[in-house]
């Protein structure tokens, strides 16, 4: 029954968007621009997109506040089977939550007042970071204090998965308290006044930290006291409204950097080619698609998006480097910190593991050495950081980001030494010269006291590795490729540019289809309403549909059917498997999206190669995986957490299964290593990490960094 009333309310969804784009797209654009030339239409539509996206955000907020008091009231402590009639109500209420703009909002104080309206107590100047947005529903349980920060990607989880449940309880958070990155508390834990959950830690529930007291650790424990607020070197602060309105202001305006070339295009079209603006008129009126049409479309979307790339590193670079110190988290400096770490943020998805990473770091600022490689870096300042040669950096790695602690933020210059390694998740403190060689492992933060030239660290707290197997490869495959491996992982890079191209053709595919009825069929036979309800969410749901198989097919053309086993990191086969997660993110997250929390996302996985058994519950983000076919969840599976098949050690790629047993659970903010094997009716607690071929053993509880069977007295 769950299943059927969630496919039915995105229907309802997909009906209703595709009614509205037909209107938009049909209705009230050609009655905006009519009688305008190109330039002018771009201009004003690019304009409107802003003002739309600003009268959104109150629309969305109500929506999602009306649905949450019909379906739900107030959320209450409580422990509810997945798949039952309230977890299906909490899943509709959080769907549409997950439509409101919340990247807007991010770091300003509206984002208070967004949760306020859905039930939590959130006091003033309260700072949410990226990632640290409370998205998941049982707001009503939230207790937020005044001058609070909540860091990058940290978590508030007042409502958690367990063994086909859902856990609900309430979290308190007291005033001037500090979560720094990725620490994440469990429903029923308190953080008391100027209390700080140290990074990557967790607060187990029912964990209370009192005044003053800083923990760290997985489960969290006592670590000393939390740091008092630095002394600001820079007192010019704003309001928090003004230091909000400005940011929001400045996010709208920033969509100029991507949006310029097509405005640039549209000036010029019309100066340099005669009849430009009467044959897109044409166009519209009776829509097709030839050869040439085709290759100009290709053309134009790789060169537009390529350059609204690079131009926002050079944006960044012109906003002028930001000098060490402590400003408030409502400053002029702290609007200049977080444009230029956002611009970082919006061109990852294109960028990641790419050749291009390291110029565009170096453009906007970074100081990188030779041979260096990059996958993704989080909340960094380019122009803090100097890397020597040879480093690698894994995915998701919090790179020496300003500090943010009670009101303030600091900016330090951090340099890391020649080979430097840093796993996914890895979490480096700015303000530090580390020494070449240094290994840090999966999510990790080294003590940059005790780390030495060509020492191995891993686990919170981190211990040093006396022994690292190290490979040994060939370094034409791995370190310094000729220029046959240059050129093959150039081409399958620069197929990046054109992902966005099937996703435009799928568009303009709607449009033809829709304005094909509209031409050919009489009013008699077919009115306004009639496409706006009928054909219009059916071409919308067709457009889906493409989008989905598309990527399916993809897969199986580019990998196969992959199988455990080592590649080269300058080999082909990477270039195809890198390619792949770019053209999934672009193609089929955002559709398969809508059906994250249903079964219905496992007949799709199960397309991709995922082995799914019955009644798994995956939460949100398994809309897209990196090496599905390396993923087997037995039946009544609860998986919430992050899976890693996959790692580059010395720079080769070494692949293999993961296996979650019946009845199993790996927790929200846990990561297990390819080779695993969670056993049934086992639970893996939240944060801890499941290492390579670690095989868990049945029916026990597993905590820590990395996890140890939990032992109840």
């Amino acid at each position: 029954m769950s299943t059927t009333i969630q496919a039915a309310w995105v229907g309802l969804e997909i009906f209703l968007g595709g009614a509205i784009a037909y209107l938009v797209a049909f209705k009230l654009l050609p009655w905006l621009v009519d009688g305008m030339s190109l330039a002018k239409a771009a201009v004003v539509l690019d304009f409107l997109g802003a003002l739309a996206m600003l009268c959104y955000v109150p629309f969305s907020l109500l929506l999602v506040v009306t649905i949450k008091r019909l379906l739900i009231g107030r959320y209450r402590p409580m422990r509810t089977p997945i798949w039952g009639e309230f977890f299906t109500r909490h899943w509709i209420v959080t769907n549409v939550a997950g439509m409101i703009p919340w990247s807007l909002l991010e770091g300003t104080i509206f984002i208070s007042v967004a949760l306020r309206m859905l039930g939590a107590k959130v006091g003033r100047r309260v700072h949410f970071h990226r990632g640290a947005n409370p998205t998941r529903g049982g707001w009503d349980l939230l207790t937020i204090g005044d001058d609070v920060t909540l860091s990058q990607d940290s978590s508030v989880r007042m409502i958690e998965l367990e063994a086909g449940h859902l856990v609900i309880g309430p979290i308190t958070i007291g005033n001037r308290a500090t979560l720094d990155v990725r620490a994440g508390m469990s429903p029923g834990s308190r953080l008391e006044d100027d209390a700080n959950l140290a990074t990557l830690s967790w607060l187990p529930r029912g964990g209370r930290i009192g005044p003053g007291e800083r923990w760290e650790g997985i489960p969290a424990s006592p670590a000393g006291k939390s740091a008092a607020a630095p002394e600001l070197t820079d007192h010019n602060t704003l309001s928090p409204v003004l230091h909000g309105l400005l940011m929001i202001a400045g996010r709208l305006t920033g969509r100029l950097a991507i949006t310029l070339p097509l405005l640039l295009v549209a000036w010029l079209a019309p100066i340099l080619f005669r009849g430009t603006q009467t044959d897109v008129e044409a166009w519209f009126r009776n829509p097709s698609l030839n050869f040439q049409g085709l290759f100009i479309l290709v053309v134009f979307t790789a060169c537009s998006l390529a350059v609204g790339i690079f131009a926002q590193a050079f944006i960044a670079r012109a906003m002028g480097r930001v000098t060490p110190g402590v400003y408030s988290q409502w400053s002029w400096q702290s609007l200049r910190i977080w444009s230029k770490t956002g611009l970082l943020e919006s061109v990852t998805d294109w960028l990641w593991g790419s050749i291009f990473w390291t110029t565009w770091l170096s453009i906007a600022g970074m100081k990188i050495g030779k041979r260096c490689e990059f996958s993704t870096v989080i909340d960094v300042l380019p122009e803090t950081v100097t890397v020597g040669d040879e480093s690698f950096f894994a995915d998701a790695i919090y790179l020496a980001a300003p500090l943010c602690h009670r009101g303030t933020i600091t900016v330090r210059n951090t340099t890391l030494g020649r080979g430097t390694f840093l796993g996914n998740h890895a979490v480096i403190p700015a303000g530090h010269d580390y020494p070449p060689g240094m290994f840090v492992g999966v999510s990790t933060v080294p003590d940059p006291g005790q780390v030495r030239p060509d020492s191995a660290w891993f686990g919170q707290p981190p211990m040093e590795l006396p022994r690292r197997q190290v490979i040994s490869a060939d370094r034409s495959a791995t370190f310094n490729p000729g220029p046959l491996r240059f050129a093959i992982r150039l081409f399958w890079e620069l197929l990046r540019f054109i992902v966005p191209v099937p996703p435009i053709l799928v568009g303009l595919g709607w449009y033809m289809v829709i304005e094909h009825f509209e031409r050919t069929l009489s009013p008699r036979t077919v009115s306004m309403g009639t496409i706006a309800l009928a054909i219009a969410p059916l071409a919308t749901l067709g457009s889906m549909a493409a989008m989905c198989l598309a990527i399916i097919t993809l897969k199986w053309t580019l990998l196969g059917r992959t199988r455990p086993g080592q590649h080269m990191f300058w080999s082909g086969w990477c270039g195809r498997w890198d390619l792949l997660i770019v053209a999934w993110g672009s193609w089929a997250h955002a559709a398969i999206g809508l059906f994250e929390g249903t079964l219905i996302l496992n007949a799709f996985l199960r397309l991709t190669g995922v082995r799914i058994g019955k009644r798994v519950a995956l939460d949100q983000g398994a809309s897209q995986v990196v090496d599905p076919d390396m993923l087997i969840f037995e039946d009544d599976a609860t998986i919430t957490c992050h899976f890693q098949a996959h790692s580059f050690e010395d720079r080769v790629m070494k692949m293999d299964t993961i296996r979650f047993g019946r009845g199993a659970t790996a927790a929200d903010g846990a990561l297990v290593f390819y080779g695993a094997n969670v056993g049934d009716g086992s639970n893996v607690l939240p944060h801890g990490v499941v290492m390579k071929y670690d095989h868990l053993g049945e029916n026990t509880q597993y905590q820590g960094c990395p996890v140890q069977p939990v032992h109840h007295p």
